[in-house]
């Protein structure tokens, strides 16, 4: 869909703040225990609505920064901010932002009480709104049309392969799968360097396939440890004896182990995960948004052609 009207863009505005609130809201109500943290009950469900709720604050940032700044300067108006938004130093800058966020939790994880839990929803809203401004370029980029069809494809792949994954769990056991796709990850941001000096049109098309590939693996991964972390969930408060709180690392043991219910039995008798929302949800908002990037890198209709 084209924006030929302004009224076009500004409905989607509206669509969008409304399906922002209402996630919201519905994530405070469903998600959270009398104490005000994070509980157990309807562990799937809170987890899809915080990754929504995410997909949603980022899409609302690049239409309001297409509306107020990238289409005005198409239709030759004025746009004060819009060399500031393609600046490479504003690009580096908020990428410089975003990963020390993602560091943050790793570096500084304290007990979960009221107050850490506002943060970290703070968090939240600052790391996809600024996700957003860097999404933003692609209006600059390709035309909406294009951007329209290519959410459409990867809506219908992540809920094609979440329901893989929740309605055959027995065939979706990727764990062995782990490193290989880590591995491949590292490949592709060497690739992407590399041909940042090279500019191969081959290699841009070989690698936007490979990142389509690759983060549709991690999709298959990220929703799978989200269906086990529900099976394990044990709300905050709760404490228990001779479990340890499940990891990544210590899924390494079961790469062996074919059948899932098996593997399953064995991890509920010796390991548990609490409801973090935020950080399940975060990792499968980073698999959608990747994977919607490079399908555009490869089908996407550029303004320029």
């Amino acid at each position: 869909m084209k924006f030929r009207d302004p009224r076009e863009l500004s409905t989607k505005l509206v669509i969008y703040t409304f399906i922002t609130i209402f996630l919201q809201l519905t994530a405070f109500k469903k998600s959270f225990s009398p104490n005000k943290l994070f509980c157990c009950r309807n562990f799937i469900l809170n987890t899809y609505l915080y990754i929504s709720l995410m997909v949603s604050i980022t899409l609302l940032t690049t239409t309001l920064i297409n509306y107020f700044i990238i289409k005005p300067k198409q239709d030759g108006k004025k746009s004060p901010l819009y060399n500031t938004l393609i600046s490479p130093y504003t690009s580096i800058f908020i990428f410089i932002v975003l990963m020390g966020m993602l560091f943050l939790p790793i570096i500084y994880n304290p007990p979960i009480n009221y107050g850490l839990t506002v943060w970290r929803h703070i968090w939240m809203y600052l790391f996809t709104f600024l996700f957003g401004i860097t999404l933003s370029s692609i209006y600059i980029v390709y035309s909406a049309e294009s951007i329209d069809n290519i959410m459409l494809i990867t809506l219908l792949v992540t809920i094609g392969v979440t329901l893989l994954v929740y309605l055959k769990p027995s065939l979706i056991f990727i764990l062995k799968l782990s490193n290989i796709l880590i591995g491949g990850l590292f490949c592709l941001i060497a690739l992407l360097i590399v041909n940042i000096f090279f500019r191969s049109t081959k290699l841009y098309h070989l690698i936007s396939f490979a990142g389509i590939v690759i983060f549709t693996g991690l999709l298959l991964y990220d929703s799978k440890i989200i269906m086990m972390a529900s099976e394990l969930c044990v709300d905050y408060g709760q404490k228990l004896a001779n479990k340890d709180l499940l990891t990544s690392e210590m899924l390494t043991k079961y790469r062996r182990v074919k059948d899932f219910r098996i593997m399953m039995q064995q991890l509920k008798s010796t390991s548990y995960t609490r409801p973090d929302y935020i950080n399940y949800g975060l990792r499968v908002y980073l698999d959608i948004i990747n994977l919607f990037i490079y399908m555009l890198r490869l089908m996407g209709e550029s303004r320029f052609n």
